[in-house]
């Protein structure tokens, strides 16, 4: 066998060497990642469907909260009312920070404000401008820099709650959890719609 012969044999083994682990850990890594969407996928649908189930628009907001808390470290959902935005759940906040604790004017200035005006979802990401104190709502506390979103809930054209949920910076330029919690907003805001709407065509005869 030639030199050159026996320098492609070695390289030939070296590379099939290396092909097999190599193989092995992508099939790994796609069957982790299938194994964590169809995760994702159960989540929603359970959340969805205690959503569905409610009996009352106090519950649907319950069920929603209890749906976001297994998305997003931290959830605060405020319910607007004479003119302010008054706690209603919680979720992976310190025991200090209670739904009673939280009072703000609904024309509050920072991220849960530019929900209220916009009627949209208003996001800071870390990985951008990071969020500023002045857009950290102050039952937040200072926690270093975090990804936050205030999602509002609007019935007839009126802000009726505001989701606030916060979590630690992500890789990518949007945080994994900013689809399925707005997902889970929008479809509560529906189920509240439908349920006020019933309500309000049987007590009109």
């Amino acid at each position: 066998m030639s030199f050159d012969a026996h320098v492609r044999a070695a390289v030939d083994r070296v590379l099939s060497e290396v092909r097999v682990p190599a193989s092995a850990a992508l099939h790994e890594l796609a069957a982790t990642v299938a194994t964590e969407a169809r995760a994702s996928a159960r989540r929603l649908s359970d959340a969805m469907r205690a959503i569905d189930e409610a009996a009352s628009l106090g519950d649907v907001l319950q069920a929603l909260t209890q749906g976001v808390s297994h998305e997003v470290d931290r959830a605060a959902l405020l319910v607007a009312t004479s003119g302010r935005l008054r706690g209603r759940q919680c979720a992976g906040f310190i025991a200090s920070v209670h739904p009673s604790s939280i009072d703000l004017p609904i024309d509050d200035t920072g991220l849960i404000g530019t929900a209220v005006r916009t009627k949209a979802m208003a996001v800071s990401l870390a990985s951008s401008s990071g969020t500023p104190v002045s857009a950290a709502p102050s039952f937040a506390g200072m926690v270093g820099p975090r990804d936050a979103a205030a999602i509002p809930i609007v019935l007839g054209g009126t802000v009726a709650a505001v989701l606030y949920c916060d979590g630690p910076p992500a890789d990518d330029s949007q945080p994994a959890w900013l689809a399925p919690v707005g997902l889970l907003v929008r479809h509560a805001g529906l189920v509240l719609e439908a349920k006020t709407t019933r309500y309000l065509t049987g007590a009109t005869g």
